[in-house]
């Protein structure tokens, strides 16, 4: 478990808001005498982001925890299902993937971590459509541009990470973690 792993389990357990599990990551790789498992649960912690920004963001993602505004359920729930909690989970995949890396990711042209839309195609979208439609079809494009994983990418980082040798003598099996 690595310092970042040790923030998140710090974040879950202390920072006030109530926790959701989304999901979990799990990666299984076996060797002629060990087996890797990885594992990731995704959480989202609700909190009022106001009273720790002076501009709160709408949500955060680290590591396999997505700190979410809460205040958006009552004030916006259309940004926040249909943009904010899937773009928050896309960064806890991308972090998976990247690990510690993911925070050069804006650095990294090629990887389009944020899901930014170029100008020409974010005037179009708001020239063609009526605002609401367009408001929606934004969120749509961002996400479909945020680089994710592709299926079978392995994990760099993981929340919890166990390595099992089995032992097998005289007819017994001993497991060691």
């Amino acid at each position: 478990m690595d310092i970042l792993a040790v923030f998140c389990a710090l974040l879950l357990f202390f920072l006030p808001g109530k926790r959701e599990l989304t999901g979990v990551s799990f990666q299984a790789n076996w060797g002629e005498n060990e087996i890797d498992i990885k594992i990731n649960p995704h959480v989202i912690l609700w909190v009022d982001l106001r009273r720790y920004f002076s501009r709160a963001p709408r949500g955060i993602a680290i590591g396999n925890v997505a700190v979410i505004d809460s205040r958006l359920r009552e004030e916006d729930p259309e940004l926040l299902w249909s943009f904010v909690v899937p773009h928050e989970l896309n960064h806890l995949l991308q972090f998976e993937a990247l690990g510690w890396l993911t925070f050069l990711g804006c650095q990294l042209p090629f990887l389009n971590l944020e899901g930014h839309v170029p100008l020409d195609k974010l005037r179009q979208i708001f020239q063609e459509l009526p605002f609401h439609e367009a408001r929606r079809a934004l969120w749509q494009t961002r996400l479909n541009a945020m680089w994710l994983p592709p299926a079978g990418f392995p994990l760099v980082w993981c929340f919890l990470a166990l390595r099992i040798q089995p032992e097998i003598t005289h007819g017994s099996v001993h497991v060691y973690f």
